[in-house]
């Protein structure tokens, strides 16, 4: 898939450093590294491929052993639109989402949806980057209803529930 969508030019393969390391505690390491070598042949068993990343270790911070997680990055999607997941409403025939449109009054939005990444839905078909949308207070909002949108700030885990008035996001690229 990701061949498909580097061969069609929806994405571009990333250039430079394309790896990102956290230690054990989940800090990161302050040096990024870079892919130097993917093996041609696929495991089976795992639908994996083996990837080889380089990275200075002047500071012998790193030690023989030591478990690492690495974060690749393999390629970028320009004019990619993210939405945070909680905007986004699982309905019957698909995916929607509410934006706040002229006059602050509410428009449904029927989404065509990609992949998650970290707390964001890529969206495929249905917004366009800037536009705002709903994040908390889904439940209370109808179509074509005015609203006073405050900016939507994620919370941490353990928060307490949505605010009272719905907050908004835009759409970020």
């Amino acid at each position: 898939a990701f061949r498909r969508l580097l061969d069609s030019g929806a994405i571009k393969e990333a250039k430079g450093d394309t790896a990102r390391f956290l230690l054990p505690d989940g800090t990161d390491y302050k040096q990024a590294g870079r892919i130097d070598f993917a093996d041609t042949q696929i495991n089976r068993d795992t639908g994996t491929i083996t990837l080889r990343a380089v990275l200075p270790n002047a500071s012998p911070r790193l030690q023989p052993g030591m478990f690492i997680r690495v974060q690749l990055t393999a390629g970028e999607r320009p004019d990619t639109v993210l939405i945070p997941q909680r905007a986004v409403v699982k309905v019957p025939n698909g995916h929607v989402a509410y934006v706040v449109g002229a006059e602050n009054r509410i428009e449904r939005r029927d989404l065509v949806v990609g992949e998650w990444i970290k707390d964001d839905w890529v969206i495929e078909k249905g917004l366009v980057a800037g536009e705002t949308v709903v994040v908390d207070g889904l439940q209370r909002i109808q179509p074509g209803m005015t609203v006073r949108p405050a900016p939507y700030q994620p919370k941490p885990a353990g928060a307490p529930a949505a605010p009272p008035a719905p907050a908004a996001a835009p759409a970020k690229k």
